[in-house]
């Protein structure tokens, strides 16, 4: 009898470390699934001035099919690229910059730390009290995270792209 009992303790213990490992295995798939899920780029944004729109910014085209979203006429020829480090910390000027950046549905908080490019366009179609404006994107994994429209192609003065 007590042979008997032991066995079938052996074979609860089978079943309870089989059940265990399964429920072990599917966590893990579930964490790998939201791990790669989870640092997913958003493809869109919305902004009251245009609604939705599309953050694609994989090729020089479809970063001046973004600015044309905003009713904008870049050059493609006048583009000037380079690296950007978006701060860990957000100083008044960097704050105020992300409000800019809020009023079309991007927040630059997300991205604190990493390194951007950054896309300057000339606008052809931008002009004010006979000014040349240059527009510019802050792309992280081919998606515009961030731009304004400037009067420089390094300029202290900042407009939304939506204005």
């Amino acid at each position: 009898m007590f042979i008997f009992a032991v066995e079938k303790i052996k074979e609860k213990w089978k079943k309870y470390l089989i059940i265990c490992m399964l429920a072990l295995c599917a966590l893990g798939v579930l964490l790998a699934v939201l791990c790669i899920n989870g640092n997913k780029m958003p493809e869109i944004a919305t902004c009251d001035e245009i609604g939705e729109y599309s953050l694609s910014a994989d090729s020089v085209k479809s970063e001046t099919e973004f600015l044309e979203q905003f009713g904008l006429t870049p050059d493609a020829e006048s583009l000037v690229s380079d690296e950007v480090v978006i701060p860990s910390d957000f100083n008044q000027t960097y704050a105020e910059y992300n409000r800019l950046q809020q009023e079309i549905g991007l927040d630059l908080r997300n991205y604190k730390g990493v390194s951007a490019k950054r896309d300057i366009f000339k606008l052809e179609n931008y002009e004010s009290d006979g000014k040349e404006y240059y527009a510019t994107l802050l792309i992280y994994k081919d998606k515009v995270i961030g731009g304004h429209i400037g009067t420089k192609i390094y300029s202290d003065e900042y407009r939304s792209l939506a204005n």
